[in-house]
């Protein structure tokens, strides 16, 4: 299933970023393993706590463990505090004269969910996973009964004192599916892998370019997160079975789908096939895995020929910070499916930049926690694909960049 590059990453360029960001996290409020959560949207602290647990790995380092325990477990604490069975988002509190909160929303709540799955998976050995599979249960089968539509598909939640006014919501499915993925695994449980299957055919479906779309706003920020649930079903084992079924051809409840039958082959916004596309689109899918993989096909083409050569997407200034996962998104697919190789010098591109001090500016780095936790996590996952392709080179560059930042925070 799982591929392995020939070509090799800048090895040195990947240890030096992933010193200097570990350097600062080190040194940040989040590892000091606080009794409060530190950045206002929790959902921006899990990608730091989930980017901590590979650094870990790579550079042997406990504290990082401790830290990952100490996010499940104030997540926890303050699970239902806005909703029942929710994890706490930790911003839009206020509540209407009905008593129903601002927002309660499935896929910022999923953020916090998918940390403590990676926790678990990080350590399965460790003695307090019972009580982090506890709550995520009563989380995964309260969205499955209240925010789930008759073909499985995911809604929204809570938003603006309204309960699921979108019975349908790409980013929901796009991070609730790996949850259902990841507590699957963990358990054993087959129905919830079930379960992921509507999710991920709806994901590979949903027109994101509609008038509504985050696509208007921010390409970047709507690849990253749809990517995560396409890639969570791709790259899982124990999805491959259900992913070579014949897709159940869901209807989407945009506007233009509702006028249909059935959902369209090709969304209006698909890539079109042409002498320049890396990887031809499959015309009519037969299987779930095609429709995935046409899907991700489509996002890593728009990758390629949007990229700005210092390794920039262009984004309205709100949103730079998510297109910093999209290295780890990247090198995700092309280790994993063996896919879009050219893409792999994209990420390298937007690596290399992240050194920089123009980056710094740009991207707010080392001051926005959720900008760096991104960053973070594409230098730590690029690192694990360094061990993995020399592990005693990467090792070299590793103590040369110790030695050479060691005493610097950034």
């Amino acid at each position: 299933m799982h591929h392995v590059n020939k070509r090799l990453l800048n090895h040195d360029m990947v240890a030096e970023g992933l010193i200097r960001l570990t350097n600062w996290f080190g040194c940040h409020e989040i590892w000091d393993c606080c009794m409060a959560f530190i950045v206002g949207p929790i959902f921006e602290e899990s990608y730091a706590i989930r980017s901590a647990l590979i650094a870990e790995r790579v550079l042997s380092i406990g504290q990082a463990r401790k830290v990952a325990h100490a996010f499940c477990k104030r997540a926890m604490k303050t699970q239902g505090v806005v909703e029942e069975n929710m994890y706490y988002m930790g911003y839009a509190n206020q509540r209407n004269e009905e008593g129903i909160p601002a927002c309660s929303c499935v896929a910022d709540a999923s953020s916090t969910a998918q940390a403590i799955v990676d926790t678990i998976q990080a350590h399965p050995e460790s003695p307090g996973n019972g009580v982090y599979i506890k709550s995520l249960r009563s989380f995964v089968d309260y969205v499955l009964d209240r925010y789930t539509t008759k073909n499985g598909v995911i809604g929204v939640g809570i938003l603006s004192h309204k309960i699921n006014p979108w019975p349908e919501y790409w980013c929901a499915n796009a991070l609730f599916a790996p949850i259902l993925i990841g507590f699957g695994e963990i358990t054993g449980e087959g129905k919830y892998l079930d379960a992921a299957v509507a999710p991920l055919e709806y994901l590979s479906r949903f027109n994101y370019a509609n008038d509504n779309s985050t696509w208007k706003t921010s390409p970047t920020e709507l690849i990253a997160y749809a990517s995560e649930g396409l890639l969570a079903g791709l790259l899982s084992d124990k999805m491959q079975s259900r992913l070579d079924q014949p897709p159940k051809g869901l209807t989407t409840a945009s506007p233009d789908g509702a006028k249909k039958k059935s959902a369209p082959i090709d969304a209006p916004n698909r890539v079109r096939d042409t002498a320049h596309t890396a990887i031809p689109t499959e015309k009519q899918p037969r299987t779930l895995r095609a429709l995935l993989k046409s899907r991700w096909n489509e996002f890593a083409e728009w990758l390629y020929q949007n990229q700005d050569v210092n390794g920039v997407w262009q984004d309205p200034k709100d949103y730079r910070a998510y297109q910093l996962a999209l290295s780890w998104t990247i090198l995700r697919a092309s280790s994993g499916l063996g896919t879009n190789p050219r893409l792999e010098r994209c990420a390298e591109r937007q690596l290399a930049y992240l050194l920089t001090q123009e980056a710094k500016s740009f991207f707010g780095l080392f001051c926005r926690p959720f900008a760096t936790a991104n960053a973070h996590l594409s230098f730590a996952y690029a690192a694990e694909i360094c061990m993995k392709q020399d592990s005693e080179r990467f090792a070299k560059a590793l103590s040369e960049a110790e030695m050479r930042i060691g005493d610097h925070l950034w």
